[in-house]
């Protein structure tokens, strides 16, 4: 089971309709300063996209867009922090509330859990032997359109456990971060309250912060 360059779980990436600057805000409404383009959604259902501040003023907020007319977007929940003219937004498909955990994987290719562009969701209590890449949160972008770059904000990655067993397909890490539990963070994506706590990698892998430049 699985491949070079391939996954066991995964969810599939997201499209996006906007990332840009903010024209003007309140607390429950944002008026983008360009035009989104839903059509790179593949639906004009604004309860399928989320919202997120990027960068700026309200950095790591997000909320769901409950409907829009032009550039006006209405929130299902409003801002704590109004985001002004400094803040950068993104409007995407999202993965909320997705839970990957218990899982006994063993002698695979590629990466073993991918979770990407997630919304409070977690990665637990898993068990990966001998199995390739590991595990990565992904924050990935452009992917689906232009203005996709889809967020990881509040995500736990709790007691899994990897180890080397057999040792002939795990990846060797040292120095690279590229297997072990790798956080991917691309260029005009945000990864915000990411929690990774209590797990165990063999020595030949990392746990660590950064693009996997082999993707790149």
């Amino acid at each position: 089971m699985g491949s070079k360059g391939q996954q066991i779980i995964t969810n599939d990436g997201d499209g996006g309709s906007y990332i840009g600057p903010v024209a003007r805000s309140t607390a429950e409404t944002v008026t983008l300063a360009h035009d989104p383009a839903w059509d790179w959604m593949g639906t004009t259902n604004p309860q399928a996209s989320s919202i997120a501040i990027i960068s700026g003023t309200g950095v790591g907020q997000y909320s769901f867009v409950k409907s829009y007319s032009g550039r006006t977007i209405n929130l299902m929940k409003p801002w704590l922090v109004v985001p002004d003219t400094t803040s950068i937004v993104v409007i995407s498909q999202y993965e909320l509330h997705m839970t990957t955990a218990h899982n006994t994987i063993t002698n695979t290719l590629g990466v073993s859990i991918v979770l990407g562009d997630s919304l409070e969701s977690v990665i637990e209590d898993n068990v990966l032997t001998n199995s390739g890449d590991g595990i990565m949160i992904s924050a990935y972008g452009p992917y689906g359109g232009p203005a996709s770059y889809g967020p990881v904000i509040n995500t736990d990655v709790l007691r899994n456990s990897l180890s080397e067993g057999a040792g002939n397909l795990i990846t060797p890490s040292v120095n690279t971060n590229l297997a072990g539990i790798v956080i991917q963070d691309m260029p005009g994506c945000l990864v915000s309250g990411l929690l990774i706590r209590d797990n165990v990698v063999p020595p030949k892998q990392t746990i660590s912060s950064g693009r996997r430049t082999e993707w790149d």
